[in-house]
């Protein structure tokens, strides 16, 4: 193979270190250069062994029913083996039955405390409208002897030295206008529509105004307002009359604190 001298051009063989025409040194050829290759998905040197590996892929995470599967299978290969140095790596959470029998109980305890209130509130409520449904009984019956037994005894006794309860008193009166209007034989049925609960400054209010009024002090634990409506049935007319009225829980009972109702 020939090549040509790089000072004066003259041709001359592949292996000459001078120049047959110019005498002049030729300088050593370079060596190409090696080229590496990358094989297709990875970062390793066809000519080394050395390979920059990639990052190993995580497992994917196995479900229950596929842990359940494969624990069967090593305890299979257990027994099969009898080995007495197995150990599964995949323990079942037995600890979490503690965790969630504690929570169910504290579900209950909160569930049931929740449909406790609610039925110690309706029945206080129901409790709390018995006086008034007194009080219309003894209308019906023409007799004050059920409103006095529900009247609280304090204003009972007050109403009584006021003459309420006489043949010329107001609840006389009352009685005689309801026969004017539904005949001698009438019933008056009423019927709960919502209780409100006086508390705080509302309830001692309401109290000390019972106090100037009727000269009685009344230690009521709890002051409800009932809003009721009153069913009247008679020969002559059928009607309701919506009306409202106190009630306390005093000394162990409920008793009406007002005189109209």
């Amino acid at each position: 193979m020939f090549t040509s001298c790089p000072h004066c051009g003259a041709a001359m063989d592949d292996g000459s270190r001078f120049c047959s025409v110019c005498g002049r040194p030729i300088p050593a050829m370079q060596e190409e250069a090696t080229v590496f290759v990358l094989k297709p998905g990875t970062a390793c040197l066809e000519e080394t062994d050395e390979c920059i590996s990639p990052p190993a892929a995580s497992p994917p995470a196995l479900s229950r029913r596929e842990k359940r599967i494969a624990r069967k299978l090593r305890h299979m290969a257990f027994e099969e083996s009898a080995s007495e140095d197995y150990i599964d790596p995949i323990t079942p959470p037995r600890q979490r039955w503690k965790i969630r029998l504690i929570s169910l109980l504290v579900a209950a305890a909160v569930l049931s405390a929740l449909v406790g209130a609610l039925f110690v509130h309706q029945t206080v409520e129901q409790a709390a409208f018995t006086p008034i449904e007194a009080a219309y009984e003894s209308l019906a019956q023409g007799s004050p002897a059920a409103l006095q037994a529900a009247l609280y005894p304090d204003l009972c006794r007050t109403l009584e030295d006021l003459g309420y309860f006489r043949p010329d008193g107001s609840w006389s009166v009352q009685l005689r206008d309801w026969q004017a209007v539904y005949g001698a034989a009438f019933t008056a049925e009423p019927a709960l529509r919502r209780v409100r609960w006086i508390r705080g400054s509302a309830k001692e209010d309401y109290l000390r105004a019972l106090e100037r009024e009727y000269l009685l002090s009344a230690r009521a634990i709890l002051l409800l307002q009932v809003d009721y409506t009153v069913h009247i049935t008679a020969e002559n007319a059928d009607a309701s009359v919506r009306k409202s009225a106190y009630t306390a829980y005093c000394a162990g009972s409920w008793y009406l604190m007002q005189e109209t109702f």
